[in-house]
C-alpha cells in the first residue's frame, strides 16, 4: 500500500490480504459460545456483496473471453441479453444458459431457477411477460404474497416529518411509471400505495396534490 498525490494504491499482495482476512474472521457468538464461519460469507456483513459480485464476475469474465477467442456467433448473440445484478441472474431468450452453466461457474454454486414457466419470469422488482411476442412489465412485489401486512412505508402518527413523508409516495409513483409500460398495471400499483398510506393516516386530498405533481413533472 503506497499514497501518491492524495491518492491510496493497493497492490493485489494487499488486496487478497484483506480478502483473506476478511473471509477467515468471520465469528458469530450464540449464547455463551463463539463459532467460526468456514464456508461461504456471513449475510449482512458491509464487504458481503463486493465480495460476492466480485467472485462471480471473474468467472463470467473468464467465460466471455473465452467466448470471444471461440467466434461462436450464435452463443455469443445468446448471451447478448444475459445479466447480473448480485446473485440475481436474468437470462431473456437464451436457450443455452443451462447448457453452458457448468462452464460460467464453478461446480460447488448451485443455481436455483426461479421461474416456472418460459414466457414468465421475475427479476428483482420487475414481473416480465411475453404473450404474443409482446413484453409485458410491471412491479413485482414479493411481499404481496405474504398473507400478512408490512408496515414498509411511514406511518404518520409518529414523530416523523410530514412533507418528505409525502415524498415517499411521490417517488413510488416516478419507480411505477418508469417500470410498467401499462398503464393498467401503473394505476394498480398506484392503487395499492394510496390504501396502505391512507390507512398509515396519509391525507387523501395530500395524496391527490402528491399526484399532481407527480403528473405534471413527469408528463412524459
Amino acid at each position: 500500500m503506497c499514497v501518491c498525490n492524495n491518492c491510496l494504491y493497493w497492490s493485489c499482495e494487499d488486496v487478497c490480504d484483506i480478502l483473506r482476512f476478511l473471509l477467515d474472521s468471520s465469528f458469530i457468538k450464540f449464547g455463551n459460545d463463539i463459532y467460526k464461519q468456514v464456508t461461504g460469507i456471513p449475510m449482512g456483513a458491509y464487504y458481503a456483496p463486493l465480495v460476492a459480485g466480485l467472485f462471480l464476475f471473474c468467472y463470467e469474465s473468464e467465460f466471455v473471453k473465452n467466448l470471444s477467442k471461440s467466434n461462436d456467433l450464435n452463443l455469443i448473440e445468446k448471451f447478448n441479453n444475459t445479466f447480473r445484478y448480485l446473485d440475481d441472474l436474468c437470462s431473456l431468450d437464451n436457450t443455452l444458459f443451462q447448457t453452458n452453466i457448468t462452464a460460467i461457474y464453478p461446480k460447488e454454486l448451485i443455481l436455483m431457477q426461479s421461474n416456472s414457466s418460459d414466457n414468465k419470469a421475475t427479476f428483482l422488482d420487475l414481473d416480465i411477460q411475453i404473450h404474443n411476442l409482446h413484453c409485458t412489465i410491471k412491479i413485482y412485489n414479493k411481499r404481496d404474497d405474504f398473507d400478512f401486512d408490512i408496515v414498509n412505508f411511514p406511518s404518520l402518527d409518529g414523530d416523523i416529518p410530514i412533507s418528505p413523508s409525502y415524498g415517499t409516495d411521490l417517488s413510488q409513483l416516478i419507480r411505477f411509471a418508469r417500470v410498467c409500460n401499462k398503464v393498467k398495471d401503473f394505476n394498480e400499483r398506484n392503487s395499492i400505495i394510496s390504501r396502505k398510506l391512507l390507512k398509515q393516516d396519509f391525507l387523501y386530498h395530500k395524496l391527490r396534490k402528491t399526484f399532481a405533481k407527480f403528473y405534471n413533472r413527469h408528463f412524459d
